[in-house]
């Protein structure tokens, strides 16, 4: 992040029918995370460095956007975050 306003956004295609878990990890400052997708949009700002996750269901095809956005309590610059997806089923 490179200042308190900034927002990083990446897009997801799903492979296959099934249940996605997004996770946001290793967080240097508070960070939110929301995703939107063919079924709504979901998203959590929890305070504290605390790992971020959304499950969601998605069809084969179906294209998620994912958005990171600084919080309360400032950005890092120097330290990076990890966003992870994967399908549970």
């Amino acid at each position: 992040m490179r200042s308190a306003s900034d927002e990083q956004w990446w897009s997801f295609t799903a492979d296959a029918d099934g249940t996605y878990v997004v996770r946001l990890a290793e967080l240097p400052k508070n960070y939110g995370l929301a995703a939107y997708h063919p079924g709504g949009s979901t998203s959590t700002t929890n305070s504290g460095t605390a790992d971020r996750v959304r499950t969601i269901t998605l069809r084969a095809g179906d294209r998620m956007t994912i958005r990171v956005s600084v919080g309360t309590g400032g950005y890092s610059a120097s330290d990076p975050y990890r966003i992870a997806v994967g399908r549970t089923t």
